[in-house]
């Protein structure tokens, strides 16, 4: 039996600043064993389906919460279906059960697994199985605490943070019932109330007691603490306690298609053109009640593909336009390998000699790649990547995501440091 929880947005130097909320469960956490986790990116869903199919991002498909289809111009929110893999880490046998609480990705199944939202995919959904609705706490459950990016802006912050706080603490309680039925064989809960406030708050608010919004937190930890407890002393399971990224402070932004364009390797639709496709997508996204998919933070439909041999349609990762995979792809299978070389060597040279050394590119490990999946992987320190049109103006957060985790696991461990392919095999065996 697996039970995970996960506590994304903390880094393992946040710990005892959180473990010092939760007195009772103190002793128990101290038990585990601490595993540095380096992430191929610090993007949640990049992060989790690795962590969900123990395989790279490379043989899974998954670069972020959206991908390119058919075309790079043609993006489409990324769901379970759509793994070049299976998701090993939530799979049971004939006759279990697994519970997935608030885990992107991840769609409702049949009846083997029990199924709350996150709130990411474009489905009406919310819980299942339907039967769960006939109780009350399942019945009012909300994945997220806003209905739209925009809607959130016109709050006011600590309204917002009580409202983050409210809806992790009526799924705490979702998890906890769904726990204690014991009719499960893998059960993953995602909290994303810590990560928001890092969003919010910025770096060590749980060390800010001085903060008007610090009792609504200390409830809710006090809840937390009780609930630590009983996912712990629950026996035989093999327990984990992940963080699938953490934060640092942002210190700038930057947007690879600007970067990719100043090298040749694509060419941007004219703001005209731009502006006409934004008001498509968003007549679209109303028409069939899918209102994230207006917020995607990419590019969609704003390249010229005749013109384009590599482009950034998702955020930090680059893909060459393949004929083999899109369908108005330009770049052949004998030209992928000297095309998908020249991004990467220029994409280095303009990164040393912006950022220095706080950088990384990871390349496809295939000769040719004729998968979905993404031929360029580029991570910087305390980056955030804005990949929006030319005329967008960057927005620079509190915060940004880093590709450093962690993991407290009950099991022993010979490494002290691993990705999450690895800690996916862990758990699995």
């Amino acid at each position: 039996m697996l039970c995970m929880l996960a506590f994304d947005g903390l880094s393992e130097a946040d710990l005892p600043s959180l473990v010092a909320h939760l007195p009772h469960s103190k002793k128990l956490i101290d038990k585990l064993a601490v595993l540095q986790l380096s992430l191929s990116a610090p993007a949640a869903q990049l992060v989790w389906g690795e962590l969900l199919t123990g395989k790279s991002v490379f043989y899974n498909g998954c670069a972020g919460y959206a991908h390119p289809v058919s075309s790079l111009n043609n993006l489409a929110v990324f769901s379970e279906p759509d793994f070049l893999v299976k998701p090993a880490l939530i799979e049971v046998e004939p006759g279990s059960r697994a519970v997935s609480i608030n885990v992107p990705i991840l769609r409702p199944d049949d009846e083997s697994r029990v199924w709350l939202s996150d709130g990411s995919l474009s489905t009406n959904k919310s819980v299942s199985p339907a039967s769960l609705r006939k109780e009350q706490i399942f019945h009012d459950y909300q994945p997220r605490p806003y209905k739209s990016h925009a809607g959130a802006m016109t709050l006011p912050q600590s309204q917002l943070v009580e409202r983050c706080l409210e809806v992790e603490m009526d799924r705490l309680a979702c998890a906890v019932s769904l726990f204690e039925r014991k009719d499960w064989s893998k059960f993953v809960y995602r909290l994303t109330v810590f990560d928001q406030l890092f969003h919010l708050l910025g770096l060590r608010y749980l060390a800010a007691d001085s903060l008007a919004v610090f009792p609504a937190l200390q409830k809710f930890l006090t809840a937390l603490d009780e609930a630590v407890v009983l996912f712990l002393k629950y026996q035989p399971v093999n327990f984990a306690l992940v963080s699938c990224y953490s934060h640092q402070s942002c210190k700038s932004t930057l947007n690879l298609n600007l970067v990719l364009e100043s090298g040749g390797f694509l060419e941007l639709a004219s703001e005209e053109e731009l502006a006409r496709s934004r008001s498509d997508r968003s007549r679209v996204a109303a028409a069939l009640w899918q209102p994230s998919t207006h917020y995607f933070k990419t590019l969609e439909g704003c390249l010229r593909t005749s013109s384009t041999v590599a482009a950034s349609p998702v955020s930090g990762c680059v893909y060459v336009n393949k004929s083999s995979v899109f369908e108005d792809g330009i770049v052949s299978d004998a030209e992928y390998k000297k095309v998908r070389t020249a991004v990467a060597d220029y994409l280095t040279d303009f990164l040393m000699t912006r950022f220095g050394s706080r950088f990384s590119i990871a390349v496809h490990p295939e000769d040719v790649n004729k998968s979905s999946a993404p031929d360029l992987i580029v991570k910087i320190d305390g980056v955030e990547f804005e990949n929006l049109s030319r005329a967008a103006v960057p927005v620079m957060p509190l915060t940004t995501h880093s590709a450093t985790g962690f993991a407290l696991i009950s099991k022993k461990s010979e490494r002290n440091n691993m990705n999450a392919p690895d800690l996916a095999s862990l758990l699995i065996a």
